[in-house]
């Protein structure tokens, strides 16, 4: 009888203990509105449920468990996490220092520890703006991307969800044809041939990428077809998507013939027509051009200045690239082609810090004419299945990672209200809550 109590009685202690620790791990999330990515749709007054960093139940009432906290964002909207699918968070751009080509051989020249630091910073920039993940594209040193992602991982600093490529893969020259060569080779792997290609494919995957960046046309030579295909192949066969730069029509046809994942910029593309090739291909776009007034807001500020010729015609090479990219972006909705948001974005606007400008995109895709939801779903679902975690981001979901966002208005009406992110959780935990009463963390009583 005796032994019997006893085992009731521990029996009773393990229930009540793990009860204790699973409440301890929960939190629980009051929406006032909750953004369904999938539908498109809104719905108001709904409960989050999250049990350690995944989201355990989303109900219309709330559950019956005990939770350590309770957040309350009924004055919100609620939705997944956003996504920039085209970073350099180790680059940093600024308009003392001339222009674009100037600025990047500025940044390939700068002290490993420096260019971390920038990283460091950037990276918390960007999860305060509500981005929960991006994906980095190259220039970032000798595998300084590998060790930003580590600090984040290993949570010494704050930072999105981090995937990396390493240096990118690039023609001879590189971008930076009038650097030293040992210096373009620390940013760049410099590709001749075919089998060059594939040895540098794995070469890259040891270093740790997570997919493969490739510069199809650099500053002074076009990778050829073979070369591209050989880089796919080898990156496909050992399960990584492949990140193509596209700045001229060979270019993006080439791209296109050797199926990788996404094409980033297609800047160059002055006949529309041959985006007709991206129809079913499953290659996802990423526009990169931001509204205009980024690219004028380097004019007054820039060092050397430009002569009162050369201003004007940097003024008509802005609004002509700005006509081209809405251009080519209205054409892809048209056609039904897969658009992901990518910012390409390496230095602040005004006041905003780099995560609230890289958001800055959002507009010009709107003056594209996409819409709130498609605008919504090509950051957060789309750029999901791009990085091949559709069933972990990108959405708010049972059994998903708690990647969340909460902001001021209806994003749904109007896309302006993802600048005013009033609260960021990245894997369940709270990384920006704002100061105001209806926002504060409460204990459960």
């Amino acid at each position: 009888a005796f032994k019997k109590v006893y085992l009731l009685l521990m029996f009773y202690v393990t229930v009540c203990v793990s009860t204790a620790v699973s409440a301890h791990n929960r939190k629980l999330i009051h929406a006032g509105c909750f953004v369904d990515i999938e539908k498109g749709v809104l719905v108001t007054d709904v409960w989050i449920s999250i049990n350690e960093n995944k989201i355990e139940e989303i109900s219309s009432s709330r559950p019956s468990r005990s939770y350590a906290k309770s957040i309350d964002l009924t004055c919100c909207t609620v939705l997944p996490g956003l996504i920039d699918s085209h970073t350099h968070l180790l680059s940093s751009y600024s308009p003392e220092y001339g222009g674009g080509q100037a600025n990047m051989i500025r940044s390939i020249e700068l002290p490993d520890n420096e260019r971390l630091s920038i990283g460091e910073k950037a990276a918390a920039e960007y999860l305060r703006a509500g981005i929960t993940s991006v994906r980095d594209l190259g220039n970032s040193g000798l595998n300084l991307d590998v060790r930003l992602r580590e600090r984040i991982n290993s949570e010494k600093i704050k930072g999105p969800r981090f995937f990396v490529s390493t240096r990118a893969l690039c023609p001879e020259g590189g971008q930076n044809p009038n650097v030293p060569k040992a210096d373009n080779e620390k940013e760049y792997a410099i590709i001749k041939g075919p089998e060059a290609a594939s040895k540098a494919v794995a070469n890259a995957i040891r270093e740790g990428a997570d997919l493969i960046k490739v510069i199809v046309d650099g500053d002074s030579r076009t990778l050829s077809l073979e070369e591209v295909q050989a880089i796919v192949k080898a990156a496909h066969s050992r399960g990584k998507k492949v990140a193509a730069h596209v700045g001229s029509e060979e270019a993006f046809k080439t791209a296109v013939k050797s199926k990788v994942d996404s094409i980033e910029h297609a800047w160059g593309l002055h006949d529309l027509a041959l985006m007709d090739l991206l129809i079913n291909s499953g290659i996802a776009l990423i526009p990169t051009d931001l509204p205009a007034a980024y690219n004028l807001d380097w004019l007054p500020r820039r060092k050397p200045k430009l002569s009162a010729e050369n201003e004007n015609q940097f003024r008509e090479n802005v609004a002509k690239r700005t006509q081209e990219s809405r251009a080519r972006l209205a054409r892809a909705k048209k056609l039904g082609i897969i658009v992901a948001a990518g910012s390409d974005e390496m230095g602040p606007h005004g006041s905003l810090s780099r995560g609230e400008t890289s958001k800055l995109i959002y507009l010009e895709y709107q003056a594209s004419g996409l819409t709130p939801i498609e605008i919504l779903r090509a950051a957060t679902i789309t750029p999901a299945k791009l990085l091949g975690m559709e069933t972990k981001i990108g959405s708010l979901k049972k059994g998903k990672f708690a990647d969340l966002i909460a902001v001021d208005g209806n994003p749904l009406e109007s896309i302006t209200a993802l600048q005013r992110v009033r609260f960021v959780m990245k894997n369940g935990d709270i990384e920006v809550s704002s100061q105001t009463p209806a926002y504060n963390q409460e204990k459960t009583k």
